[in-house]
């Protein structure tokens, strides 16, 4: 229990890494929760760490490593019981998840997939009560 605490420790230090704009930093911690082989961590933390790895990604511009972050990202939430991912903090990143895969679809001209994809997201942040969703809706209204 203690090793799974410190794992949810490094991951929300990384997300204030991200929010400092410290990608790289970010990625190192991620990157060595995740390449750990002693220490066996839930799919929801394995989910958590991908989500922040995947927005540190995005914020470089590393567009081949979101788009197979992404499919990790999907895989784990494939791999969950409907119970863990009905978890808040799982919501937000399937979120968070969904509204990057729009980004990337819209990077690539998919513009029909991407706002199927930002509604998704915006749906689930809706359903969590986060003013988020309301940022995404003026998104999408420009």
């Amino acid at each position: 229990p203690q090793k799974l605490e410190k794992i949810e420790n490094l991951i929300l230090n990384s997300l204030r890494l991200l929010k400092k704009k410290e990608f790289d930093k970010a990625l190192s911690i991620i990157d060595n929760i995740l390449n750990e082989k002693t220490t066996q961590i839930s799919l929801s933390q394995k989910f958590g760490a991908r989500i922040v790895r995947l927005l540190a990604l995005m914020s470089l511009k590393s567009y081949d490593q979101v788009n197979e972050e992404i499919k990790f990202c999907e895989e784990i939430l494939n791999q969950m019981e409907s119970l863990e991912r009905e978890n808040h903090l799982v919501k937000e990143g399937e979120g968070r998840l969904l509204f990057v895969k729009g980004g990337i679809q819209t990077i690539h001209g998919d513009l029909e997939s991407s706002l199927e994809s930002y509604h998704h997201s915006l749906a689930i942040y809706e359903t969590l009560g986060n003013n988020k969703g309301m940022i995404y809706q003026q998104l999408l209204e420009k």
